[in-house]
């Protein structure tokens, strides 16, 4: 007798969105057929395998005859089993094999078959690929998860001339996705660079002139034409386009072609074609009304040179005048200088008597030529130079200057008396403070110490903070002498023994006036009690105990280091004793000072340790 069997596929269905969980449920059946039958109705022990998934089980089975034709009749064992595979590679199919064993305790006594099924490939990850479109640079390709988001790479690509503005869907496209953003679609895709070429300004400076070109756009790699409007400027030519205002040549003409792939301002380059008359070597003085030299004439003769521009042709001398007013003002007196041709000399005399030796005059000389350009320029006529005058009616003085002051003596340069000098009325400085060589100034009421401006006073007003009587009052200026000037004061008294003091005026307060020996800080700091004293010095005392002794031994036992509670300056003074509560005796054996500390050694000739030892401490100096 003979069995055969057969195994095959009945049904392949998608678990969930396979799109998400990549697998199939693949249904399997086993079945088996005998020629002259076959019977098992204790159960036969079977297998069936799929993809490395095994189930068993028992079955029982009672298959009629196939015949000696071989009409085979099947009969199923263990049913429709059911398996779960999953799918390993994204975008691939997937070949799976199976097979089953039935042990079937009849002749024959095992059947199997086996076979394999493909599963179609299913596409979960798909790819994004980027493609420089004309650059260099792209991103490398990105893998896109089904139903995830991706972020698309923020690596820009680069091409030369152009600037780079997102990616498009195709290679003409315009901007679909930007780089850093979310792509959603599930499908694979090349994004494209988007591209847009440079451009570049051209600017025009008429460089002094004016009606310059307005600017223009220039095309990565192509050329400009530039604009064949041309600027201009009054008495100057054109000469073409540089690329600083300052160049004498031009690199550029009107109409020309502009081939850098860059921005540019480019400066009108101008050539003189026009200057208006000038004037120069000027002199004057001074004079008689015949020109004759006079420092303390009322006339003035003025001599220069002039010259008109002959660069667009012939252009002579029009006109020439000379002018003069009174330094400060604007109404000037002219007149008229004869003169021809195209330069030369000129000279002529001013003022008719009018040029007061007391003032300044400002001259003017005004040149103009046939092309209707003007030059003028203007020079400064001085006072005379006095070394004595006396005002008019005989009433002022002055040395050095005019006199102009009725009653005063005027002197306008650095004096030295060489046998002395006595002035038998009141001195004043440049404030109007009278000069009293060291005299303190006394008057009734008494001068307020707040606001003199006195060096020097002697007031019992505004004093009642220092004590009774009449006070000294010395006051020193910085910077000018004012009630607003930071100042200081010293404060001496005249007609009791009281202490002086000082106090100082900053930024619009008077301080407390403070007395020299006042105490200015005092309290205690660790071991010590201390005062500071407004005339800077300071005193400190204290003491200190200790419990250990040492018999005989010289070895810093009973020693001591303390540090001040502020620093001296300079050099110390001080007392110092030691002591013990003990029958022993004791004695101070060695001190040191310094600004900072003072140390000491004591001894006493007992072993009594626990017995109080002491050093007593007073130190002075100076603390500013």
């Amino acid at each position: 007798m003979a069995g055969i069997g057969r195994i095959y596929v009945t049904a392949v269905r998608n678990v969930g969105d396979i799109n998400l969980t990549h697998q199939y449920d693949v249904d399997i059946r086993f079945d088996i057929a005998f020629d002259w039958s076959g019977k098992n109705l204790n159960g036969a022990k079977f297998w069936i395998s799929c993809d490395g998934q095994d189930r068993s089980g028992t079955a029982t089975f009672n298959i009629p005859s196939g015949g000696a034709d071989r009409n085979w009749q099947w009969g199923n064992i263990g049913g429709t089993q059911t398996f779960r595979i999953t799918m390993p590679n994204s975008g691939q199919a997937k070949t799976i094999g199976f097979s089953a064993t039935i042990n079937t305790d009849v002749n024959p006594p095992t059947i199997s078959a086996s076979g394999s099924y493909q599963l179609s490939a299913v596409t979960w990850q798909h790819t994004v690929s980027y493609n420089a479109n004309g650059g260099s640079g792209a991103p490398k390709s990105q893998t896109k998860t089904y139903g995830s988001v991706l972020t698309l790479s923020s690596q820009k690509p680069t091409r030369e001339g152009y600037t780079f503005q997102g990616w498009s869907t195709s290679d003409s496209g315009s901007v679909n996705y930007s780089p850093g953003g979310k792509y959603e679609a599930d499908n694979n895709i090349t994004l494209y660079a988007v591209w847009k070429i440079n451009t570049f300004t051209v600017s025009f400076d008429a460089n002094g002139g004016s009606g310059a070109p307005g600017s223009q756009t220039k095309t990565y790699g192509k050329a400009l034409t530039l604009s064949s409007t041309i600027p201009t400027r009054t008495n100057y030519n054109f000469k073409g386009w540089a690329t600083s205002k300052d160049a004498s040549s031009a690199s550029y003409s009107a109409g020309g072609t502009y081939n850098v792939n860059s921005s540019i301002t480019l400066y009108a380059v101008w050539e003189l074609a026009y200057w208006a008359p000038k004037v120069r070597n000027i002199a004057l003085n001074r004079c008689n009304s015949d020109g004759s030299t006079n420092e303390y004439g009322e006339y003035s003769k003025v001599i220069f040179d002039w010259e008109c521009c002959q660069i667009i042709g012939t252009n002579p001398v029009k006109s020439i005048t000379v002018g003069y007013a009174q330094n400060g003002t604007s109404s000037y007196t002219n007149s008229a200088v004869s003169a021809s041709g195209n330069s030369g000399k000129s000279s002529t005399i001013i003022g008719n008597n009018a040029l007061s030796v007391e003032n300044e005059y400002m001259i003017r000389i005004t040149v103009s030529d046939t092309k209707g350009g003007s030059g003028s320029i203007n020079v400064l006529l001085n006072k005379a130079a006095f070394i004595m005058d006396i005002l008019y009616g005989g009433k002022g003085i002055a040395i050095g200057k005019p006199a102009e002051q009725e009653n005063l003596f005027d002197v306008n340069f650095n004096a030295l008396f060489r046998k002395g000098a006595q002035f038998l009325g009141t001195m004043s400085d440049a404030t109007g403070c009278p000069i009293t060589n060291g005299i303190a100034l006394y008057q009734e009421p008494c001068a307020n110490p707040d606001t003199t401006l006195y060096e020097t006073i002697v007031t019992n007003k505004g004093t009642g903070d220092l004590g009774s009587g009449f006070w000294y009052i010395r006051t020193i200026f910085i910077n000018g002498r004012t009630t607003n000037t930071n100042r200081v004061q010293y404060a001496y008294p005249y007609d009791s023994d009281n202490q002086s003091a000082f106090r100082y005026y900053l930024n619009g307060k008077w301080s407390p006036w403070i007395k020299h020996d006042s105490v200015v800080a005092e309290g205690t700091s660790g071991n010590w009690y201390y005062k500071k004293y407004a005339n800077g010095w300071a005193e400190i005392w204290g003491y200190i105990t200790t419990t250990t002794a040492n018999n005989y031994t010289w070895d810093g036992s009973c020693k001591v280091q303390v540090y001040y509670p502020f620093t001296f300056v300079g050099q110390v003074r001080y007392f110092a004793s030691f002591g013990s509560n003990s029958d022993a005796w004791a004695s101070l054996r060695y001190v040191t000072s310094s600004t900072t500390m003072i140390e000491a050694y004591g001894k006493r000739n007992d072993n009594s340790n626990g017995k109080a030892s002491w050093f007593n401490f007073y130190v002075a100096g100076q603390w500013k």
